[in-house]
């Protein structure tokens, strides 16, 4: 349905209810009119649209009649404050539609309709539980759920009005569609407004899995949302965020069911795409530019009200296993703290943001596999029914002051730890834990029996109501919940939105290697390009790659493309693996998530200097195939087009990884499953072939290539390369402009300057504390730095002895030290396991010994043939440039290019 007919533009702009405007002389209810005059200079006249019922005229200024009785009560007054005006709707509500506005569930459009009508009245009853498989505990329900309510029905006799939306018309028709939606409900007794609710619409998105991300197409096409935690710009995601909220409140959208807030700590979660990485800091700075985006400062009638999700954090998992399912109902969390530490920062920005609300994940906390977190044990049952997890940690520790909404099915398919209650049960815990509204149902039958049956009261189902009621009137809906079809296409189709989208689809792309400068193919260099390009995706690869040529043959008319790779003099693969089935996941690039041919793209990337694209829904395991590439890029759900500029070179780029990338499978086995990569064992992170870690924050630019430094007296020497890398990129010198003297020994002020120059410290203050330190020494400053780092901390009888040739084990120590600085990261194994393959080991003094351990773990110290550190003797300035070279390209402080 790509147009919008004639007749559906006529019933969008005209309906002969909205043209009855009641005009009244008598006095009429719910109005104070000294507060009225009071609140006339300060409360601007907002936009009425009434369609069904008539207006009010009331000296001079128009109000709707929105439960017909023709006057003006408190709640259609909209120069009351809000919540005088909420207080006297909750009062005229019955149960029935207090308990009905507690629901929100899935809702359809009509893609046949007859007419004009695009309202689906076919209710959607399940016998099974779509999350579970035959056999499963859950599978069948013990009676039949609805899922979907038919829309008249839904709203006149259910009084359902939260809906989530889950087709992706054009924004003309789903304007139109929504339109019909509120006058159905303007047409109820109270003329309440639905809030239409839709999941992300705006991202390029592997995973269509129901609940978790609609059809992308309609709006303005942005990264998944790990390319834009990918950007590391804030202010760009604020600004996307913006332009989705035009676009939304254009159409008739007004709340969000997002964004994820959740960490990733197990690389196999397969709701990993969805989320903004696994650094807390990064999701907080991501997550509040969102809400801030889309409700603006404060909630009005332009926002997009969010929905914060999973609390506390579903990124906690054990082998990725997801409670949606049966066997993974329940969050591990085996490091103590790790819940406060890692989960909870960025949900706690997203309450100081001001998000509307808050959504608890399905899982149970496990005191079995789980190390102390809170005070206490937990209660393991699911997190809507978890008093001390919604009350005493988010409302009262936390401060959260909006309503929280459950996940789709906790009272059905996944009541994870209440199983054995009846429905009603259920129902009456959750309220008492803190709910406010639940998913998945549209039936509200077992929260009036819950009612009824004195299982809770309606006093409890009133503060819910308030929450709700506060939000709609924030939005504006009780005065306008409608929109222009003709505006809502105007603005869903605005091309400065989508120039906006395509700069984050560039600054996500991350360069992970570039052997040999191979990238960008310039204009110098694409003359002589013959390029062939091959998609390996779950699905037609054929079709793919067909469809990427025509892509980038339409986009570069300068990129020669060849489809015979006997003839290319380059090529082109990019693999995007499918979302790791939730029951079994992998990370492994192979058939298990839909890359049928390893093989074949190790004999591409064998033939010709390849350029390899990896889309990146979950950190995948992938030595099998990077190794071979010449050049590696990583995406996060981005268009051909932004891929061709950083190829091409018209874009630098400057996208950095959003989380670690695992070293192999034992890694993702070891891996706790409540801690990010970034604090995992140095192990844990994949290496490339030049020993580079992919590890958190890592992504490379373009740099202009240096002139290559070296020296008449290493021309033969053992030690060449890593001296003529250190030298190229400015971190040491040689003794003169042609010589470098790598025998000869190094002092301790010469090396300490050295490390903390390429560590980038810097102290203003040149005063030191040891007596042989003047501030007038050419190392004053470096040596300073170092002290405030904590990398030394000189002689007993208080000097430095700069002048003092140093050690290899004083030497080393200072590497542990600088690792402990950069990293904040202790040894994985005790000193004397590392040392005990060392024959000297006793000769290393015990102030050092852990220190150099660290450094021997590390890799940069590893001792002779013979088996010894030879803790004792004097460092030689090839051996410093060595270590240096191993230490800084530990912690991602240096790249080794051919």
């Amino acid at each position: 349905m790509g147009k919008v007919s004639n007749r559906f533009k006529k019933v969008a702009k005209v309906s002969f209810a909205s043209l009855l405007t009641v005009s009244l002389a008598f006095p009429y209810a719910g109005i104070d009119r000294a507060s009225a005059a009071n609140d006339d200079n300060n409360k601007s006249v907002p936009k009425l649209d009434a369609r069904i019922k008539q207006n009010l005229k009331i000296n001079g200024k128009e109000y709707k009649d929105l439960n017909g009785n023709g006057q003006l009560d408190k709640y259609e007054n909209w120069q009351l404050p809000i919540d005088e005006r909420v207080k006297d709707l909750v009062s005229q509500m019955t149960l029935e539609e207090k308990a009905g506005m507690m629901l929100i569930s899935s809702h359809y459009m009509n893609e046949k309709p007859e007419g004009d009508n695009l309202l689906s009245e076919a209710d959607q009853w399940s016998e099974t539980n779509r999350w579970a498989k035959p056999g499963d505990s859950n599978y069948k329900f013990d009676t039949p759920v609805l899922d979907a309510s038919g829309t008249t029905k839904g709203i006149l006799e259910r009084n359902l009005r939260y809906f989530i939306i889950r087709q992706n018309p054009s924004a003309d028709v789903l304007a139109t569609w929504l339109n019909q939606i509120q006058e159905v409900a303007e047409g109820s007794r109270l003329g309440i407004p639905a809030v239409i609710t839709s999941n992300p619409r705006n991202h390029i998105n592997t995973n269509k899995t129901f609940g978790i991300s609609e059809t992308v197409g309609e709006f303005s096409v942005w990264p998944g949302e790990l390319g834009l935690a990918a950007t590391r710009d804030a202010d760009l995601v604020k600004e996307f965020s913006q332009i989705a909220a035009q676009e939304w409140t254009a159409s008739g959208i007004r709340k969000g069911y997002m964004y994820m807030a959740d960490v990733i700590t197990d690389p196999l979660w397969t709701r990993t795409e969805g989320t903004f990485g696994e650094h807390p800091e990064l999701a907080a700075d991501m997550i509040t530019a969102v809400v801030k985006g889309f409700q603006g400062d404060k909630l009005g009638p332009n926002s997009v009200a969010l929905t914060t999700k999973h609390f506390p954090g579903g990124g906690a998992r054990e082998d990725g296993k997801d409670p949606h399912y049966l066997f993974g109902q329940y969050n591990p969390y085996p490091t103590e703290g790790s819940l406060l530490k890692y989960h909870i920062p960025a949900f706690k920005a997203a309450i100081e943001a001001g998000t509307t609300s808050i959504m608890p994940y399905y899982a149970y906390p496990s005191n079995e596999h789980s190390a102390p977190q809170l005070d206490g044990k937990f209660e393991e049952v699911g997190f809507a029914y978890n008093k001390a997890i919604i009350q005493d940690l988010l409302r009262d520790k936390l401060g959260f002051k909006g309503y929280v909404n459950t996940d789709t099915g906790i009272t059905t398919s996944m009541p994870w730890g209440v199983e054995d209650l009846t429905k009603e049960q259920r129902y009456a815990k959750a309220l008492e834990a803190g709910v406010n509204i639940f998913s998945g149902e549209a039936d509200p039958t077992y929260l009036i029996n819950a009612v009824k049956d004195k299982l809770v009261k309606e006093e409890r189902l009133d503060v819910s109501v308030t929450f709700l009621l506060t939000e709609m009137m924030q939005l504006g809906l009780f005065e306008d919940p409608y929109v222009d079809p003709e505006n809502a296409l105007k603005v869903a189709t605005n091309p400065k939105s989508q120039e906006k989208a395509d700069e984050a689809h560039r600054k996500s792309i991350v360069l992970l290697r570039n052997d040999e400068n191979l990238l960008p193919l310039n204009d110098k260099k694409i003359k002589d390009v013959k390029l062939y390009i091959e998609v390996f995706s779950k699905g037609n690869d054929e079709k793919n790659t067909k469809g990427l040529i025509e892509t980038i043959q339409n986009y570069d008319k300068s990129i020669t493309i060849t489809n015979n790779l006997d003839e290319a003099t380059h090529a082109f693969v990019w693999i995007r693996p499918s979302t790791p089935e939730a029951s079994n996941p992998k990370l492994n690039i192979g058939a298990e998530n839909g890359i049928e041919d390893v093989d074949r793209i190790n004999e591409i990337q064998g033939t010709v200097p390849t350029i390899l694209a990896l889309n990146m829904t979950n950190p995948w395991l992938i030595d099998n195939v990077e190794g071979k590439a010449a050049a590696v890029i990583s995406t996060f759900g981005v268009k051909a087009e932004a891929i061709v500029d950083v190829i091409r070179g018209e874009f630098n780029p400057t996208g950095k990884l959003p989380f670690t990338i695992p070293a192999n499978q034992k890694a993702v086995d070891n891996n706790k499953g409540d801690v990010p990569g970034y604090d995992e064992d140095p192990s844990y992170v994949y290496r490339n072939k030049d020993g580079v870690a992919y590890a958190y924050d890592f992504g490379l630019s373009y740099e202009p290539n240096p002139e290559k430094v070296t020296f008449a007296d290493i021309t033969n020497h053992w030690a060449k390369a890593d001296i003529e890398l250190l030298a190229t990129k400015g971190i040491i010198k040689g003794k003169t402009k042609d010589t470098f003297a790598p025998e000869q020994n190094i002092t301790r002020a010469e090396f300490t300057a050295l490390l903390a120059r390429a560590l980038g410290l810097t102290e203003d203050n040149k005063k030191v504390n040891f007596s042989d330190v003047n501030q007038n020494n050419r190392f004053a400053k470096e040596v300073q730095a170092a002290v405030s780092a904590g990398l030394i901390t000189g002689y007993p009888d208080g000097t430095f002895r700069p002048n003092m040739n140093i050690t290899r084990e004083q030497m080393a120590a200072l590497i542990g030290r600088a690792y402990h600085f950069v990293e904040k990261k202790e040894a994985t194994k005790t000193a004397d396991q590392v040392l005990a393959k060392f024959t000297d080991r006793q000769s290393i003094s015990d102030w050092s010994k852990e220190d150099v351990a660290l450094a021997v773990q590390l890799g940069v110290i590893q001792g002779t043939q013979a088996n010894e550190i030879q803790p004792k003797k004097p460092a030689t300035r090839a051996q410093t440039a060595v270590m240096l070279k191993r230490f800084l390209l530990k912690v991602n402080a240096l790249v080794e290019t051919k």
